[in-house]
């Protein structure tokens, strides 16, 4: 995998996963095939290993930042920008350390953009209220929970009814 040989990273990598590992190490093997589909260009195939491997490693592990990160890159490159958000949002609330927080930052901040949330993509950007550099802006952390309600929740008001239709991205 360091050295981009992808192809022959991928064929290594599912014979590993053949043989009788410990679940973490799976995980671990799982993420790696994940990213060679991803840096293949085969993004349906990434995303699938990506998600396993996020179900593997759960949320302690530090390759979940990896994976949740490269999840919001395939959907933000597949234009759905708040599948893409919700990924970014769990590097920086869950791994607000691992070194793909600034770029879940940066691709959040696009993608709310693209959703015509200009204020709070923009303060993503730039920190123009020098009051997000070590933590979350209020105002976007208000807005991400608006987006899960909404998004995944499935919260509407119809006629002063409110009512719920979960879904999960797929």
């Amino acid at each position: 995998v360091d050295r981009g040989e992808f192809a022959t990273a991928r064929k290594t990598l599912e014979e590993a996963l053949r043989l009788q590992v410990d679940p973490v190490d799976q995980g671990q093997i799982t993420y790696w095939l994940g990213y060679c589909e991803y840096k293949l260009g085969r993004p349906a195939d990434a995303d699938r290993y990506l998600r396993l491997a996020r179900e593997q490693l759960k949320i302690q592990h530090p390759l979940d930042a990896e994976a949740a990160y490269l999840l919001g890159k395939i959907a933000q490159d597949g234009k759905r920008p708040a599948e893409a958000n919700s990924f970014y949002g769990v590097v920086l609330t869950s791994h607000p350390d691992a070194k793909v927080a600034t770029l879940a930052r940066l691709g959040r901040g696009v993608c709310r953009i693209q959703q015509g949330e200009d204020d709070p993509g923009l303060t993503d950007l730039h920190d123009v209220h020098n009051n997000v550099r070590n933590g979350l802006h209020m105002a976007s952390l208000a807005g991400a929970w608006q987006g899960a309600v909404a998004g995944f929740g499935g919260l509407r008001d119809h006629g002063g009814t409110l009512a719920f239709a979960p879904r999960l991205p797929p």
